[in-house]
């Protein structure tokens, strides 16, 4: 079937942080600056840079959040708003799994991705989630996130595909946040003591004259 991912324009902070390819990088936003968004749509780009092995492009990304009750109506809501299932095809509601598998109009590839959505409500499900080998992960309101577990997605990241179909051709962890604070473990990794590779996008408030996502 052919489809193709739609999208619409993005602010300059949110569209930078779209097109970035560090291994590690976060978005800070007010409420409603589309920053989960841009983030459901660089994973979704980066499964259609991946590189091609016999014809089809190989990723499977982890999508997070902290609750369970918080990814159903908030995460996996705002996904199957962008990436619907009449389009993209059926979302299990039993595996938290949307597959695809598709040739996008025009294109030369085949597109395999898993997307797997993940609550981190108690120790079993953060077991579940190291276990996975991933392309990838995307923390959904990353300053909820425990930065043990952090530290244990990268290791996770670029495992699929493996080297048998190809190798990653991009892997990590992104994040998109409400403003964290000051004395938070985020600020030190990504703004007062910035890691070596992790990129930092901080949109303007909500208030600003340069505020993203105004309509």
């Amino acid at each position: 079937m052919a489809k193709r991912m739609a999208l619409n324009p993005l602010g300059p902070v949110a569209s930078a942080f779209y097109a970035d390819n560090s291994e590690v990088a976060a978005i800070m936003g007010p409420v409603g600056s589309m920053k989960s968004t841009a983030a459901a749509c660089r994973i979704v780009r980066h499964s259609y840079e991946q590189a091609p092995h016999n014809g089809i492009r190989y990723t499977r990304f982890a999508i997070v959040r902290n609750t369970g009750p918080q990814l159903v109506d908030t995460t996996i809501k705002t996904w199957l708003k962008l990436f619907p299932e009449n389009v993209y095809g059926k979302f299990s509601s039993t595996s938290k799994t949307h597959r695809w598998r598709f040739k996008p109009s025009g294109a030369k590839y085949l597109i395999d991705a898993e997307f797997i959505f993940r609550a981190l409500d108690d120790e079993d499900d953060v077991a579940n989630l190291l276990s996975l080998e991933v392309t990838g992960m995307w923390f959904n309101e990353l300053r909820e996130i425990n930065t043990t577990i952090l530290a244990h997605a990268g290791r996770r990241a670029g495992r699929f595909p493996g080297a048998d179909l190809g190798g990653c051709t991009w892997r990590g962890w992104i994040g998109d946040t409400n403003p964290w604070s000051a004395t938070s473990d985020l600020h030190e990794m990504f703004v007062a003591d910035p890691r070596k590779g992790y990129a930092y996008f901080k949109q303007p408030g909500g208030m600003e004259e340069d505020a993203e996502n105004l309509e």
